[in-house]
Formats: structure tokens, sequence, C-alpha cells
């Protein structure tokens, strides 16, 4: 929950930074599936005092891979959705 990640840092880092940084958590789930939680960084399931500090710093980041990973995915979906708008124009001539 996210108030208690705002506990947890308290003192750390503000709260619009890990809220920043739990947002990106979340959206990087959905791109990323079922790939699942990394052992440091972002994608990390337990956050610690490093975490935090990486956070108040704007250094809490995905892990190259993480990136290449969600990168593919959304050069995938922009693909599908062009292909689906493309089929559909087809059709509807």
């Amino acid at each position: 929950m996210f108030s208690d990640h705002v506990e947890a840092a308290q003192g750390i880092a503000a709260w619009h930074a890990i809220l920043g940084d739990a947002m990106a958590h979340e959206i990087g789930h959905l791109l990323l599936g079922s790939y699942p939680h990394s052992v440091s960084g972002l994608m990390r399931a337990e956050w610690r005092r490093e975490e935090y500090v990486r956070s108040a710093q704007g250094g809490l980041l995905f892990t190259p891979h993480e990136g290449e990973l969600m990168r593919a995915e959304v050069l995938a979906r922009i693909r599908q959705q062009n292909t689906t708008q493309t089929l559909g124009s087809f059709l509807a001539k």
C-alpha cells in the first residue's frame, strides 16, 4: 500500500518522489507482464532504505534489461494497433 511506503520513507524521501516511483513500478508490471520482481531497483518487490534514498535522489531506476523489455513491448503494442487500424480501414471500404 502506498501509505506504507510513505511512512517507511519518512525523513528520507518526499511523498511525491515515492508516488512517482510507485507509479513507475506499477506501469512496469503492466509492460513486463509476468516478468518477476528484481533483486534491486525500481522493480524490487520490497523497498528498503536504499531504494528510498535512490528515490530521493531521482536514481531509482529500471534495470537496462527491464528497459529493453518494456521498449520492445511498447513497440509491439504500437505495431499491433497500427495493424488493427489498417485492417479496420480496409474492412470499412
